[in-house]
């Protein structure tokens, strides 16, 4: 029974997850909604909505005659995904020199569905650390740039939004159960259910989510 309503589960969200998003043209897609993608040159995958994206320019180009490799810096590319097949794209590039100067500034690149619509999308440079290499560990340079913006996806994006109507609205006294009994010392019972909830949350959680929240976690202490 559990075997069917697993393999039923499967069938229904393979149904509904009929978007995806292909880069083009040396555009390298190196994380999905915080989590880090394996072929950065593949399609990929997505669930139509909210999606953020970290991109980088990555391509073999004319430099004073001879082929030199641009790599750019990563950029954070967030837009709203239509259930279509997504298409991103950089700006033309001939020359290293060329490259070299649209990247400096604001560049520009195309996302549009497989019909040519163009996407609205917000852009802005991945958070650098400080150092010789700036984006060495790219799934913390990733996690601390949503951090900072009070970013989270999946699992761990309800455990902080629940976290944070905590923080907004304080517990009150209510909160314990007070119980007596005749001739009994008065006891506090703590409220298990936020724990409960906390718990089914992480055993929904995909590994990467559950990685993700443990490093939350740590950064709370």
């Amino acid at each position: 029974m559990k075997v069917q309503i697993a393999t039923l589960l499967l069938l229904i969200s393979g149904g509904l997850q009929a978007a995806s998003i292909e880069p083009l043209k040396g555009t390298n897609i190196l994380f999905i909604n915080g989590v880090e993608v394996e072929d950065k040159r593949d399609e990929a995958d997505i669930e139509p909505g909210k999606i953020q994206v970290v991109v980088k320019y990555n391509q073999k180009l004319k430099s004073s005659g001879k082929d030199r490799v641009f790599d750019s810096t990563p950029y954070v590319l967030t837009f709203d995904a239509p259930d279509s097949e997504i298409t991103i794209t950089p700006p033309k590039m001939y020359t290293y020199d060329q490259a070299d100067q649209a990247f400096k500034r604001n560049p520009k690149w195309i996302v549009e569905t497989e019909s040519g619509e163009s996407i609205a999308y917000s852009q802005e440079v991945l958070d650098r650390a400080e150092g010789f290499m700036p984006y060495f560990d790219m799934p913390e340079r990733v996690a601390k740039h949503n951090e900072a913006r009070g970013i989270a996806f999946g699992a761990s994006a309800a455990l902080v939004a629940k976290a944070q109507v905590a923080e907004a609205v304080k517990p009150v006294a209510s909160s314990k159960i007070k119980v007596t009994t005749p001739n009994t010392k008065e006891m506090v019972k703590p409220d298990t259910s936020s724990v409960e909830q906390l718990k089914a949350w992480y055993l929904k959680a995909s590994k990467q989510e559950r990685k993700e929240f443990r490093r939350w976690m740590i950064d709370q202490e």
